[in-house]
């Protein structure tokens, strides 16, 4: 995601994977990107590789289509007002590192990273101003999520999930990733 600083849209691919998580979990990060790119047809895998997820396979392939008209909103914004339509949460208010300068100069001693550590934040992207996206991985059982300021809530229950805390979030393969919306 750091490539939203420079304008640059990050694109994953879907690949070959060694397990049916695994695959789920790479159709799921695609679905939150801005193209939804397959290419694993080199090494013979197909979408219905591992029978065992293939309805959430599915899902996630109908999810995109649903998602099209934010995506589209998104890629407006970016256009007539340069916001990234998928950004690092760097450039969230509140995510942002504010140097402490005090009499002219610069105060080194601070660590910015210190309620929002670096490792945790460095997957957990927005998709527009109002879907957090914070991916699991194969093996993952939870996560921890950075919800900024606002309402958040949870993107396949409509319940509050919080707003500016960071929450645990268990890892469930037919949710795709772990994302949440703010009330508009």
């Amino acid at each position: 995601m750091n490539s939203s600083f420079i304008g640059v849209l990050w694109t994953p691919e879907v690949r070959a994977s060694k397990s049916a998580e695994e695959w789920v979990r790479r159709m799921q990060s695609v679905c939150f990107s801005p193209m939804a790119m397959l290419n694993a047809w080199a090494d013979g895998t197909k979408p219905w590789s591992f029978p065992e997820v293939e309805s959430a396979v599915q899902d996630v392939a109908m999810l995109r289509m649903r998602l099209l008209p934010y995506i589209y909103s998104t890629f407006a914004q970016y256009r007539f007002e340069g916001k990234p339509p998928f950004r690092s949460m760097n450039l969230i208010d509140g995510f942002a590192y504010s140097p402490q300068v005090s009499g002219g100069k610069l105060d080194a001693t601070l660590n910015p990273y210190e309620a929002k550590t670096r490792s945790e934040l460095k997957d957990q992207y927005m998709m527009g101003d109002n879907i957090i996206v914070a991916p699991f991985f194969a093996g993952d059982s939870s996560r921890k999520v950075y919800l900024p300021k606002g309402k958040w809530f949870d993107f396949y229950t409509g319940k509050l999930a919080g707003e500016d805390e960071v929450i645990i979030v268990p890892a469930r393969l037919d949710r795709i990733l772990c994302s949440f919306g703010m009330a508009g």
